[in-house]
């Protein structure tokens, strides 16, 4: 919904993290164009629609260090536990 403030948002404030649940495969490529996937993490608003939002990252095409980082890296830089 607001998805473009949120890339202007973090473009400008490096200390942001963007979350992608409910983004169409097309506006996560989006977002990737403006941010480093380093500052970009999934996440989902409910356990049933996990499978889901990985599947989605899983199947863009876009570098296995992006994926690895959205499904991982991000989370465990933020939250730095169990990484």
């Amino acid at each position: 919904m607001f998805m473009h403030e949120a890339i202007v948002a973090a473009t400008f404030c490096k200390n942001i993290v963007l979350e992608m649940s409910t983004l169409m495969p097309h506006h996560v490529r989006e977002v990737l164009s403006h941010v480093p996937s380093s500052r970009v993490m999934i996440g989902s608003d409910l356990p049933e629609s996990m499978e889901i939002e990985i599947g989605k990252i899983l199947t863009l095409e876009i570098s296995d260090l992006d994926k690895r980082n959205i499904l991982d890296q991000t989370a465990c830089a933020v939250f730095g536990e169990g990484c």
